[in-house]
């Protein structure tokens, strides 16, 4: 095992609480706040009782995200996004600019309308989404990737669930540009506060290490594994000593 950390706990529910929204799909939501599929919560609900995303402008450093979907579409901001791959803000969606899903799924989580009788609940329903979008497939990805964390600086919190596939390839003592746009978010984002920067901790299982990859190791991020139901490590989370904190994957 690691020295990861988690920041959901273990409760004795043996039977899904009612839901705190009207979403469809909130009940399979395991993660959230008690249910019949995980004794793992987050305890949100007593969150949500006080507190949303809005006012908050939340990053994500993705493929281009669907802003049509109708869980997305309130929350996401066509004046603040730009997609790094295009190289424009003003973004078409259509097939040809859809090539992969997962920067829509990761929106959904992050900020999925709330109490609409529809799809999911993002866990800050109510923020801003900012799509900074990247194509994986792109061999000009990762200056991309630089550019997107320097636009970032513009925002209070970004998301970043990638990672360099080959240990040490981000090494910033060999790559200085790489470090260098992490530093421009983290010391001049949020007016000299710093945005802050959240990272998955890598999908190399028991294969590689998280703590071998200078964007999820910096000082400057939050790195983050991800269990499963039953609270064990998820196969493809990369563990290290780096991993701040574990949730649901």
């Amino acid at each position: 095992m690691s020295d990861t950390r988690t920041v959901i706990h273990s409760g004795n529910a043996i039977a899904p609480t009612s839901c705190f929204y009207n979403d469809t799909y909130e009940k399979k939501q395991w993660y959230l706040d008690g249910s019949i599929l995980s004794p793992l919560s987050i305890d949100v609900y007593s969150v949500w009782k006080e507190y949303n995303g809005a006012g908050v402008k939340v990053g994500v450093i993705d493929s281009q995200i669907d802003f049509r979907h109708k869980d997305l579409s309130g929350a996401y901001s066509t004046a603040l996004d730009y997609n790094f791959a295009l190289g424009t803000a003003q973004v078409a969606i259509d097939p040809a600019h859809m090539p992969y899903y997962h920067g829509t799924a990761v929106a959904g989580i992050i900020s999925a309308q709330a109490d609409n009788g529809f799809g999911t609940v993002g866990i800050g329903s109510g923020a801003t989404l900012v799509g900074l979008g990247i194509d994986y497939a792109s061999n000009t990805v990762v200056s991309q990737v630089e550019s997107a964390l320097r636009a970032a600086a513009g925002l209070d919190v970004v998301n970043n669930s990638w990672c360099f596939l080959t240990p040490f390839a981000d090494d910033f003592a060999l790559n200085p540009a790489y470090g260098a746009a992490l530093k421009t978010a983290a010391v001049e984002g949020r007016g000299g506060l710093g945005t802050a920067i959240v990272f998955a901790a890598g999908n190399d299982g028991a294969y590689g290490s998280s703590n071998y990859h200078n964007f999820q190791n910096s000082p400057f991020t939050i790195a983050v594994g991800a269990i499963d139901p039953d609270g064990t490590p998820a196969s493809f989370t990369s563990l290290g000593a780096n991993v701040l904190l574990s949730t649901a994957g």
